[in-house]
C-alpha cells in the first residue's frame, strides 16, 4: 500500500513540475511592453490577465471548484483548458497561428508558458507580426471560445484571423511578416 502511494505521489510531482509555476515572474520588459501597446485598454488588460493566468479558463474554474471538469470544451482531447492549451495547443488555435495571413512558424508545441512565447514577439527583430497584432489575435481567439461556450457557435479559423487582422489594420498596427522584413 505504501509503495503504491509513493509511486502515485512521484507521478503527481512529475506532472506538477511540467506545468506552469505560479511563482514564475515574467521579465519586467514584458509588463512594460504590454502597458505600452498601441491598442485598446481592454486588450492591454486582457493580455495582462492572460499573462497572470487570471482568465476564467476551465482549468482555473475547476481549481476554484466552480466546474466539475477542466477539459477543453472545443477539442475532444480531454486535456485541461489552460491558457497555453486554449491559445496555442488546441487544434483550432494551431490552425489560427498557421494561417497564411499570420505565417507564424514558431515551435508552439515547445512552449510551456504563454508569457515566454509572447516575449519572442517583443524581442523579435525579424519576420514576426507585432505584439499588437498577436494581442488582437489572442483576443479574438478568446471571443470565439466564449461564443462557442455560451452560444454554441463553432469557432472558425478564417473568421478569427480576418477580424483580428482587420482590427489591427484599422489601428495601423498590423505588419505582415513580409512587410516587416522590408521585402515583398
Amino acid at each position: 500500500m505504501k509503495n503504491c502511494y509513493n509511486q502515485l505521489r512521484a507521478q503527481q510531482r512529475s506532472i506538477i513540475t511540467n506545468q506552469a509555476s505560479s511563482s514564475f515572474q515574467p521579465p519586467r520588459r514584458l509588463w512594460n511592453a504590454i502597458w505600452k501597446l498601441h491598442t485598446m485598454p481592454k486588450l492591454r488588460s486582457f493580455l495582462w490577465s492572460l499573462c497572470n493566468n487570471a482568465l476564467a479558463t476551465r482549468e482555473n474554474l475547476y481549481k476554484r471548484h466552480i466546474l466539475p471538469n477542466p477539459a477543453c470544451c472545443i477539442c475532444a482531447n480531454q486535456v485541461p483548458e489552460t491558457p497555453e492549451h486554449l491559445f496555442l495547443f488546441c487544434p483550432w488555435t494551431r490552425d489560427v497561428w498557421n494561417h497564411p495571413a499570420l505565417a507564424i512558424r514558431s515551435p508552439i508545441m515547445a512552449v510551456h508558458r504563454i508569457e515566454i512565447w509572447l516575449l519572442q514577439f517583443i524581442d523579435s527583430k525579424g519576420n514576426l507580426p507585432t505584439l499588437e497584432t498577436i494581442t488582437s489575435v489572442l483576443w479574438h481567439i478568446w471571443k470565439a471560445r466564449n461564443a462557442f461556450l455560451f452560444r454554441k457557435q463553432q469557432p472558425k479559423t478564417d473568421q478569427v484571423v480576418h477580424v483580428a487582422i482587420t482590427e489591427a489594420q484599422s489601428r495601423g498596427i498590423f505588419n505582415t511578416p513580409v512587410s516587416r522584413s522590408g521585402s515583398k
